[in-house]
């Protein structure tokens, strides 16, 4: 982590809690700012806008291309983060491909994020090449709550592959449930950083 990091603003993230070492490396590494300049609100839900500015930051990130990420006042406050992850394959959208809509007007972009959502867009950020499975041989069947109909669900499978999404106690991904903050930017800091994935049971 780079100097500065034991510096964090935020007075309701508990350092001791099991989301302030994330809370601290995405803050420190320019990933999620709060909500704030004082308060993170870990409880919170992360909004779809808010999930493509964490996606397009990480590839960014990981691929090193040191982007000049500029606001652009004819667009929303994320438009330049969510157009990023479009022209980079993190966001996906085959009626915005056909013309048939427009990319701000694809989703809800400042409703909260379904979990599923997240991963969709979460499990496209690193695209760098030769990249091994933590957990390769963890299969579909392993996550109760998720199967083939289960809209991302390759995403979300690849996510456990990865070691960055690991579930509940049962491994329940809990697809259709809305996200907080603290649970996002846990996943973005194991995207982000390899030593804090995590390797799953076998079997």
């Amino acid at each position: 982590m780079p100097d500065g990091e034991e510096y964090l603003p935020f007075i309701d993230v508990d350092r001791d809690s099991w989301y302030g070492f994330y809370v601290q490396c995405a803050y420190n590494e320019g990933i999620i700012n709060g909500r704030t300049e004082t308060t993170f609100d870990p409880d919170g839900y992360v909004t779809m806008g808010e999930v493509a500015t964490m996606a397009a930051k990480l590839h960014d990130r990981l691929m090193e291309r040191h982007t000049d990420f500029e606001a652009n006042r004819t667009a929303p406050w994320y438009g330049q983060y969510l157009r990023y992850c479009y022209e980079n394959g993190i966001y996906r959208n085959p009626k915005v491909a056909k013309g048939q809509v427009k990319l701000y007007a694809c989703e809800n972009w400042n409703a909260p994020a379904k979990r599923r959502d997240v991963a969709g867009m979460f499990a496209h950020v690193d695209q760098r090449p030769g990249r091994a499975f933590l957990n390769p041989d963890v299969p579909l069947t392993d996550i109760p709550d998720v199967d083939r109909s289960t809209p991302h669900h390759q995403e979300i499978l690849k996510m456990y592959r990865m070691g960055v999404a690991v579930g509940d106690e049962w491994m329940r991904f809990n697809p259709n449930g809305k996200i907080r903050r603290s649970e996002a930017v846990a996943l973005a800091v194991r995207l982000l950083l390899d030593e804090t994935r995590v390797e799953l049971p076998k079997g």
